[in-house]
């Protein structure tokens, strides 16, 4: 994410055994103790986004074959309902927050 955040907060808030993985560039290195690491069992992890020109080949594949992608949408207002789903293994591929302020 080529976003300039204190990631810290949101590390810090996944549970015992719990992932944290980003998804393209950070701009700035990540500052994690390794013992939290450790004592948590959790995992931090991270891949690329592709290149552009992967970016186009897919987006070209999407609107040939009328690929869409599966997202449930819940309002931030609504978080904890969202996490309520998520926990319950009602959520099928990707759960979306947007911003209802």
């Amino acid at each position: 994410m080529a976003v300039d955040l204190d990631w810290r907060p949101y590390y810090q808030a996944l549970a015992r055994k719990g992932a944290f993985h980003t998804v393209g560039a950070v701009m700035k290195p990540f500052e994690v103790p390794a013992f939290s690491l450790i004592v948590g069992d959790r995992a931090l992890t991270g891949s690329s986004t592709g290149s552009p020109g992967q970016l186009r080949a897919l987006l070209k594949l999407a609107s040939r074959t009328d690929v869409a992608p599966q997202v449930e949408e819940f309002p931030m207002s609504q978080v904890n309902a969202a996490l309520d789903h998520v926990r319950a293994g009602k959520a099928h591929y990707r759960v979306v927050l947007k911003a209802d302020f």
